[in-house]
């Protein structure tokens, strides 16, 4: 008889239920509000046949070899459906990609732009260390050194 109760409380411990659940746990259990997410995932589970779709969609969709490992072909499944029933636009579409792009395009040209007496003192000039003895000393050499880098980008702006 001992060995039947232990046995059926490590049941109960491995199926999740540490007590007993008391009648008023019970009756409310059984009385649970549906809430409007779940009655739209039945409804989608209901008029979406996915099994089928997934066998059909399956081999074409990327197995994630290389690289990043692909979203869930479920999942992505059902993000676009959503995306189609609710009329949302991924970033992907509309004019917040457009923003975007004219966004970093910008910077681009900006780090571009700043990024070249860099190039010119570390390349040009072979300057890659830094003396730690002396901080005043390294200020006043880098002033220097992209002063010239600015006289260079000159002359080679008005040779061209």
């Amino acid at each position: 008889m001992d060995l039947v109760a232990t046995r059926r409380r490590e049941w109960l411990k491995f199926a999740g239920m540490t007590h007993q659940p008391s009648f008023a746990h019970a009756e409310f259990a059984a009385k649970k509000k549906t809430t409007r997410r779940e009655k739209f995932l039945t409804r989608m589970e209901a008029v979406i046949p996915w099994a089928k779709l997934l066998a059909v969609i399956e081999p074409f969709y990327p197995k994630g070899k290389r690289g990043r490992p692909p979203l869930g072909l479920e999942r992505m499944l059902r993000v676009y459906f959503l995306q189609q029933w609710y009329g949302l636009k991924s970033l992907a579409e509309g004019a917040e990609k457009e923003a975007l792009k004219a966004a970093e395009k910008i910077k681009a040209s900006v780090r571009a732009f700043v990024e070249h007496p860099f190039h010119i003192v570390k390349n040009l000039f072979r300057y890659r260390k830094v003396r730690y003895r002396g901080l005043a000393k390294n200020g006043h050499q880098l002033y220097v050194l992209f002063g010239l880098a600015n006289v260079m980008i000159g002359a080679r702006s008005a040779t061209a």
